[in-house]
C-alpha cells in the first residue's frame, strides 16, 4: 500500500509503516515473521528520572547489584511496568573492519536488534524480555520466560514531514540470576494479549 508524499508534486513513496505491520503479522497470503516478547517498561517520576526500588534500597542493594532477588523488582533496582509487544528479531553480525583478529561476518549473539511498531516507543535501559513459544508462534500458558536484552539505543525511524515509521532496537544479552514469578503487572498493547 502506498501513501501520498508531499516532499515531490506526484510522488507516492512506500508506506512503511504499513511494510512493518506487514513484516511484524503477516498477512492474508503470508504469515508474520514478528514475535511476542515482553517489553519491561522502567518507570520514571515527572522529572524523567528512574524510579528507585524502595525495597532494594531499604535492604542496602546499590543499583549496580542489580541481580539482587528482589521480590518486587526481581532484581532490576527499578519500579517497572511489563507489556506485551510483536517484534523481529535479527541477530547481529559483527564486522571487524580489520580492526581486531576476529573474522568479519561472525554473529553476534551478545547484541542483537529488535523492530517494532511505531506505538511501541522503547526506551534505553527498558529490558525485553522473551518467552518460549510454542511451535506455532504462539504464547502458551504458564508463560516461561527465556532470556532477557538490555535495550542499549533505540533509533526512531522518521520520513517525511516528521512521520514516525518504526522503531529500531540495540539489545544486549543480559544474564538475569532471578526472573521472579510469572509477570507481575501485564496489559494487553498493539490489541489484545497473545493467544
Amino acid at each position: 500500500m502506498r501513501y501520498r508524499s508531499g516532499l515531490w508534486s506526484g510522488g507516492s513513496d512506500i508506506d512503511i509503516r504499513n511494510e512493518i505491520v506487514t513484516l511484524l503479522n503477516g498477512t492474508n497470503s503470508d504469515f508474520g515473521r514478528g514475535k511476542w516478547v515482553i517489553l519491561r517498561r522502567l518507570l520514571r517520576d515527572g522529572n524523567d528520572r528512574l524510579i528507585d526500588c524502595m525495597q532494594c534500597k531499604k535492604k542496602g542493594y546499590h543499583v549496580a547489584q542489580s541481580n539482587s532477588v528482589c521480590d518486587r523488582c526481581f532484581g532490576v533496582g527499578f519500579i517497572w511496568r511489563e507489556e506485551w509487544f510483536k517484534t523481529f528479531q535479527w541477530t547481529g553480525i559483527r564486522n571487524s573492519g580489520g580492526r581486531s583478529h576476529e573474522d568479519a561476518g561472525t554473529l553476534d549473539y551478545e547484541t542483537n536488534i529488535f523492530y517494532f511498531n511505531k506505538d511501541t516507543k522503547p526506551r534505553a535501559g527498558d529490558r525485553i524480555i522473551e518467552v518460549i513459544l510454542d511451535d506455532e508462534g504462539n504464547v502458551p500458558v504458564p508463560y516461561v520466560r527465556k532470556n532477557s536484552w538490555y535495550i542499549t539505543l533505540v533509533t526512531d525511524h522518521i520520513l517525511d514531514h516528521g512521520r514516525l515509521e518504526y522503531f529500531r532496537v540495540l539489545a544486549n544479552d543480559e544474564t538475569v540470576k532471578y526472573f521472579g514469578q510469572p509477570l507481575n503487572y501485564l496489559e494487553p498493547s498493539n490489541g489484545s494479549l497473545p493467544r
